[in-house]
């Protein structure tokens, strides 16, 4: 069952569930029933995302959740922004290339409210049993303490992980971003931690031989995106010189504009799909 409680300018909706199923998993054993508490702003249209530390009782709310999360687990005190449990499933320092990629991802996320979440992001490896998470599960998202899974592929796989994790955190729309978005967003910070960048100049060849068509298609969602071509796209969005506008484009994406995602792109970055399918050196696209 489910109930929304009122608390002051928030909503607190609490779920009682099977094990697992919430986000406060007592452990990989027991049988009772999950408690999974969701506290969101309340603005009369929906979430906010502004940074955490911009609401004092939310903010208060959340580091008291991580803290009892972090001693339940066992887990040593600290302001750390990562903590690791071992394959002995003992708490471990995270090593320098897991603080690495998430440095990645908040790199090509910058314009994100940061911090996503309070306490450490935990990592606990597949395979190994822990009350934090389920086995199998491959995250744990919730805005206290949430935990992933490393996947395969080292720096460059956490970072993608962690990219989505804060995707996810960012008050998505009910049916979830767009695939082009995340594609996009994941093969950005793929790029950012393999060291491979993503130069402007190619990723514009790249939206220039597609086509604005052929993005069309893409921003429609009619077809399965290329990841090639979405990886163009949001790099083309998240350029330093206009990345500021990025997150009044995930605001209307939030609202599904009537223009679908190529509208959202025009009203945030005041710029046609023509524009961003543009030869490179034919000017830089209207901000």
């Amino acid at each position: 069952s489910r109930t929304e409680l009122p608390l002051g300018h928030y909503t607190a909706t609490v779920s009682i569930a099977e094990p697992y199923a919430g986000l406060m998993s007592l452990s990989p054993t027991d049988a009772t029933t999950t408690v999974d508490v969701d506290v969101v702003k309340d603005d009369g249209d929906g979430c906010r995302t502004e940074p955490l530390s911009a609401d004092a009782t939310l903010d208060s709310a959340l580091r008291r959740w991580a803290q009892s999360e972090a001693a339940r687990l066992g887990l040593p005190p600290g302001e750390a922004a990562m903590a690791a449990i071992g394959d002995d499933g003992q708490p471990r320092p995270a090593s320098a290339e897991e603080r690495a990629a998430l440095g990645d991802a908040q790199d090509i996320l910058a314009t994100l409210a940061w911090p996503r979440w309070r306490g450490p992001l935990l990592l606990v490896p597949y395979g190994v049993a822990h009350p934090a998470i389920a086995p199998g599960q491959a995250r744990v998202v919730r805005a206290a303490l949430p935990v992933l899974r490393p996947p395969e592929g080292g720096r460059a796989g956490l970072a993608v992980a962690i990219g989505s994790l804060a995707l996810a955190l960012s008050a998505p729309p009910a049916g979830g971003w767009p695939v082009w978005l995340e594609r996009g967003v994941a093969g950005c910070v793929h790029a950012r931690a393999t060291g491979s960048g993503i130069p402007e100049r190619a990723m514009a060849d790249r939206r220039a031989c597609a086509g604005a068509p052929a993005i069309a298609t893409m921003l429609a969602g009619t077809v399965p995106p290329d990841g090639d071509l979405a990886t163009a796209v949001v790099a083309g969005l998240l350029h330093p010189s206009r990345r500021q506008r990025w997150p009044d484009l995930l605001e209307l994406l939030r609202h599904a504009p009537p223009d679908g995602a190529a509208g959202a792109v025009a009203l945030a970055y005041g710029l046609s799909l023509e524009r961003l399918a543009a030869e490179p050196g034919a000017g830089a696209p209207r901000r």
